[in-house]
């Protein structure tokens, strides 16, 4: 998580004009292009919510620590905090600041120097990363292409910290990123956002970006031809399997939080007047991902590679706000 999606938000908003020249943040450049176009319009953002700002202040909290543990794993690192610009037009630039660059990175084979990019990601979000790498995280994509073709460069090396994992030694996860896009991907993104303003039309919502400011600009969803009202009796059953579906999820909450207070009894086995307890090991075989993506990244495959297309109905039940 770099500095310059964090903290420099708070000084400047995604994309911002200074005199003649606009500037679109090298962070936000995936963000959905109707943000990028209130922004440019003058609309209000609302304030990011809790959960945001505290992933943005690990991030901000933990880079030091993953560059300190590079550099004592035998990493050269320089660079940090580098301002960098690429130009678009004459008036027109994606400025960020980079989290460093890796001098002869042992993961990249014959590559002189390559851009560092730091996360601080939660178990959940790594397993995520896992299955879908950028195509899970898009507006990290974005960020990193700016960056490489500002500096000339071919490569990241994206360095994870597993923020659950207790373990210093298996905190870090590397991977090594060509660039994702072509600097004509990044100019065509950025002059739909500059010709939607010009001609004052909203671009279209990409629901699928990082938390957006503007949520109030975005579209409200329309009816399709297969997208009918449904009748009473459905619409009975979708408000009971709603409720079901909470009330499953708070159950399930629940009944971890007594796991987690049984087993800090450290008691092995024992009764009550209504229950007996006993508490045993369970040996079982999982993936190591671990051993995975470093057997992926030594033979420079995809995890895509070793996996198989399948069909299954999705059942999606929402609030209707």
């Amino acid at each position: 998580m770099t500095i310059d999606s964090t903290v420099q938000t708070v000084q400047h908003p995604s994309v911002y004009v200074e005199g003649d020249h606009t500037f679109y943040r090298a962070s936000a450049l995936g963000s959905c292009p109707r943000a990028l176009y209130a922004h440019l319009t003058g609309n209000t953002p609302v304030p990011y919510p809790p959960n945001v700002l505290k992933a943005f202040a690990r991030g901000n909290d933990n880079e030091q620590v993953v560059i300190d543990q590079l550099k004592s794993n035998g990493f050269v690192v320089t660079g940090q905090q580098r301002e960098v610009n690429l130009p678009i037009t004459d008036h027109i630039s994606v400025i960020g600041h980079i989290d460093g660059l890796l001098v002869r990175p042992s993961v990249l084979k014959d590559v002189p120097l390559a851009l560092l990019e730091v996360k601080v990601f939660s178990q959940e979000t790594l397993n995520l990363w896992y299955s879908k790498k950028l195509a899970g995280f898009p507006h990290y994509s974005w960020q990193v292409s700016a960056y490489l073709h500002a500096l000339h460069l071919d490569y990241c090396v994206l360095v994870i910290m597993n923020a659950d994992e207790p373990d210093i030694s298996k905190r870090l996860k590397m991977f090594k990123l060509p660039n994702p896009h072509l600097l004509s991907d990044i100019q065509a993104r950025i002059f739909s956002v500059q010709n939607a303003v010009e001609h004052h039309i909203p671009p279209q919502c990409e629901t699928d970006s990082f938390f957006c400011p503007f949520p109030y600009m975005h579209d409200k969803k329309e009816a399709t031809d297969n997208d009918v009202e449904v009748n009473p009796d459905l619409a009975s059953v979708l408000a009971k399997y709603y409720e079901a579906t909470r009330s499953q999820k708070q159950l399930g909450d629940f009944v971890q939080l007594l796991r987690k207070q049984i087993l800090g009894y450290n008691i092995l086995s024992g009764h009550s007047d209504l229950h007996s307890l006993h508490v045993s090991q369970v040996n079982s075989t999982i993936l190591d991902r671990e051993k995975l993506d470093t057997f992926l990244t030594a033979n420079n495959e995809e995890y895509s590679h070793f996996t198989k297309k399948a069909a299954s109905q999705r059942l999606e039940v929402k609030e209707i706000k």
